[in-house]
């Protein structure tokens, strides 16, 4: 599938956003992996940064951990995914429900958190979105990064859908962030 050209008209989407981690051999040093006998853990959180309007007059909004729904209930964060013990974070979005002058949500991960751990995404192997029609688990899209030129950032974008006439299309969009909280994050955003 051609994940930047696809329209996606389904009314209502599962956003997932997967990690998987480098093997214990390659995340840390002889050392750390001799004193250690945990594997390594990375805990990402994921959120949507929302676009209204165009030109001058835009405005962001941010649905995560924080504020998890937004748009009465348009987009609802659902947290960690738990099922089969995957690294992840999925979102709900009923896309008939945005309102019209929202016409791109931009969907991020972060390591916020994790205040020990500042390079925690190099030890990412790999970072994908999978975009799924709600209730049928029939994917629609999936892009997958291996992220090793962001492994400093605090924050990751991966992807976005905008809105055109007829539907949503699904772009890849690589990001790193250096901001340490969602407040900083909105700041770099909009730069």
């Amino acid at each position: 599938m051609d994940e930047n050209r696809e329209i996606i008209t389904s009314e209502i989407i599962k956003v997932i956003l997967d990690w998987s981690v480098f093997p214990k051999q390659y995340s840390g040093g002889l050392i750390s992996n001799l004193l250690s006998r945990n594997e390594p853990i990375v805990d990402c959180d994921g959120a949507v940064i929302v676009e209204r309007g165009y030109g001058t007059n835009k405005e962001y909004n941010l649905v995560n951990l924080e504020m998890p729904s937004a748009f009465e209930s348009a987009i609802i964060y659902g947290g960690d995914n738990i099922h089969r013990n995957e690294n992840n974070e999925y979102f709900i979005i009923n896309l008939s429900r945005i309102p019209a002058d929202i016409h791109t949500l931009v969907f991020t991960l972060d390591i916020f958190k994790n205040k020990c751990a500042p390079n925690a995404f190099g030890k990412l192997e790999l970072l994908s979105i999978r975009i799924l029609k709600e209730g049928k688990d029939e994917e629609l899209c999936r892009y997958d990064s291996r992220i090793s030129s962001f492994s400093k950032a605090r924050a990751f974008s991966i992807g976005a859908l905008h809105r055109k006439e007829n539907g949503w299309v699904f772009t890849p969009e690589e990001r790193g962030f250096q901001a340490t909280s969602y407040e900083m994050l909105m700041e770099e955003f909009r730069q």
